[in-house]
């Protein structure tokens, strides 16, 4: 609720901002991971690019899921592709 103050030749106006936390639809994680699986020859730069995160954020979450399990390189890095774990598989 706004305050309203009154001075000499006229009124104060008071608005709180109520902080909203909205939750995230997906994770950053896991939209990289769909990019990865819809075109496994992506670079980090380029998830980076079309995420609008930096560079060093996609490497550091690519780092992430490798540690995790949930992503792997196939090859090297000129002619090597991404590959996601699927987690369903890994559960049986």
């Amino acid at each position: 609720m706004p305050r309203f103050e009154e001075f000499q030749h006229g009124f104060r106006v008071t608005v709180f901002k109520t902080p909203q936390k909205t939750p995230q639809k997906e994770s950053l994680s896991d939209r990289i991971l769909q990019l990865v699986a819809i075109e496994p020859r992506i670079t980090q730069k380029e998830v980076g690019e079309r995420l609008g995160i930096s560079f060093d954020t996609a490497r550091e979450y690519f780092a992430r899921l490798k540690k995790n399990g949930r992503l792997v390189r196939v090859g090297g890095r000129r002619n090597g592709y991404w590959k996601v774990i699927d987690e369903m598989r890994n559960k049986e």
